[in-house]
């Protein structure tokens, strides 16, 4: 979710909160999360200044950015919650991205990717391998082989008592 938080027009400065919304029923990583600002449009939509080769986000200034991707991108990192996790269908505190427009009288819109790992779950624990009651041959071990059915015995008080 993008929203214009502030304008500082004496330094055509723009300030954004971007956060991020979990939008799948897998939690995501909070580490992981970044959002790369992947373009900047003017207002006919075009990526590149009238009339030259040169991108619009070449002629902007990119204010308090963690780093870059590979290809030259900036990006932010989103502010780790409360759990080391973003829950499925929740939203991230926001991140305060700030945009300084050198050629001030250019309309921008930016447009933001955002990149997470999910979290991947935990494996199940193998079941124990229990040996088999006994059959039963006597009423004593179909009332324990019943006790056991019924929840009201575990596997192995059942086997201790075969023992007695």
């Amino acid at each position: 979710m993008i929203t214009l938080k502030g304008r500082d027009n004496f330094n055509s400065e723009y300030m954004y909160d971007v956060s991020v919304k979990n939008l799948s029923s897998d939690p995501l990583v909070a580490e992981s999360l970044i959002i790369v600002l992947d373009k900047i449009t003017n207002i006919g939509g075009d990526e590149r200044t009238s009339g030259t080769s040169e991108s619009n986000q070449s002629r902007m200034e990119i204010l308090g950015q963690d780093s870059e991707t590979d290809d030259g991108k900036p990006y932010f990192r989103i502010p780790r919650g409360s759990g080391p996790d973003l829950p499925p269908y929740t939203e991230s505190s926001p991140v305060t991205v700030r945009i300084r427009n050198k050629d001030y009288l250019i309309v921008f819109t930016p447009f933001f990717r955002v990149y997470g790992l999910k979290r991947t779950p935990a494996p199940p624990k193998p079941k124990e391998r229990v040996s088999p009651s006994p059959p039963a041959k006597t009423p004593a071990d179909k009332l324990i082989q019943m006790l056991i059915q019924k929840g009201l015995l575990s596997e192995e008080e059942g086997r201790a008592l075969y023992q007695q």
